[in-house]
């Protein structure tokens, strides 16, 4: 249910109808829980319509790591003169994954849970309303240690940002120090990319030297921790220019951050979410590799596999024959 969770609930019930009358068991169960959200009004979230369809990996206890449930979701056959089985995995199950490790999150440290949310703020779904754009009390430091927030204020700013795009930094440069590092980069209202690979290079040489200066001398996790503030400030640029409709723009953003994301900069959450971006541009390949990386650790992100491995194999049917690239 891609349209659903794109917000584009029309869409969704046309998808549904669409079902032809002898679809897999399966597939009907979970059409007939996101269609008795459409029809209840279609109001976010559909947990409730969706609580049916948890499986038994969809369960999150403190030590483990949820699976996810059994996999594959679905086995369907192509319409097609070959009438392969293909197996898919259910998007559905790592929603109400997301959704069960949110509400644990939050039941662990409730005084946070406006915290977390705007830890959420950047990777939300659409359909998803944003969180408020102020905090009531400050951010403890432990939230924001060897993280991509420089500050309490970032993450207000991020937030922010990843609605209203450009607005945001202007908003924020008092307060947030990414928004004042975003700001030069900034030129008649659009994210200039090569600007912004020049400030965040600035930013991580910036913070090796104050380091470098408060101990004394250099350290060796100096260079690690001004990698970690130089990927912050290409991510945060990236999110304004996403909100800013700059695709492209956020792209090369997205694709520089993404080689920089090493070591202590490879951070599961960015990692998926290129996955994700990849496969809207039918990259298959790329997001395969991405959620390889991650699966054996996040054994739920095998619901992912499935899903790209078709990608690719549809992708590959439908490009144009090619020399060999020697």
């Amino acid at each position: 249910m891609d349209a659903a969770f794109a917000g584009k609930p029309d869409e969704a019930r046309a998808a549904l109808a669409s079902l032809p009358p002898d679809a897999a068991a399966e597939v009907v169960k979970a059409a007939a829980a996101w269609q008795s959200w459409l029809d209840a009004g279609a109001v976010w979230p559909p947990d409730a319509a969706l609580a049916g369809l948890a499986g038994p990996g969809v369960q999150v206890m403190a030590g483990q790591n949820p699976d996810g449930g059994p996999h594959p979701q679905f086995r369907l056959t192509e319409r097609s003169a070959e009438a392969r089985t293909v197996e898919l995995g259910d998007p559905t199950q790592l929603y109400l994954l997301s959704r069960a490790h949110e509400a644990a999150a939050k039941a662990a440290v409730p005084a946070d849970a406006a915290v977390i949310d705007l830890f959420l703020a950047p990777w939300s779904l659409p359909a998803e309303a944003g969180p408020a754009t102020e905090l009531a009390i400050p951010v403890d430091d432990s939230w924001i240690f060897a993280g991509f927030a420089l500050s309490g204020a970032d993450l207000v700013f991020l937030a922010d940002a990843s609605t209203a795009g450009v607005p945001a930094v202007q908003r924020h440069l008092a307060s947030s120090p990414l928004a004042a590092v975003v700001a030069p980069a900034i030129v008649d209202g659009q994210v200039v990319p090569d600007k912004m690979l020049d400030q965040a290079a600035w930013l991580g040489q910036q913070v090796e030297a104050a380091m470098r200066e408060a101990g004394g001398g250099e350290q060796s996790f100096h260079p690690p921790f001004a990698r970690l503030a130089s990927v912050a400030a290409l991510r945060a640029a990236m999110i304004v220019a996403d909100a800013n409709d700059q695709y492209r723009d956020a792209g090369v953003l997205r694709v520089n951050a993404l080689d920089r994301s090493v070591e202590g900069a490879a951070d599961p959450v960015f990692l998926i979410s290129v996955a994700a971006w990849d496969a809207g541009n039918r990259n298959a390949l790329r997001a395969q590799e991405l959620v390889h990386r991650l699966h054996r650790r996040y054994p739920a992100l095998q619901a992912a596999r499935y899903s790209l491995d078709f990608l690719h194999i549809r992708t590959s049917r439908n490009a144009a024959p090619a020399a060999p690239v020697h």
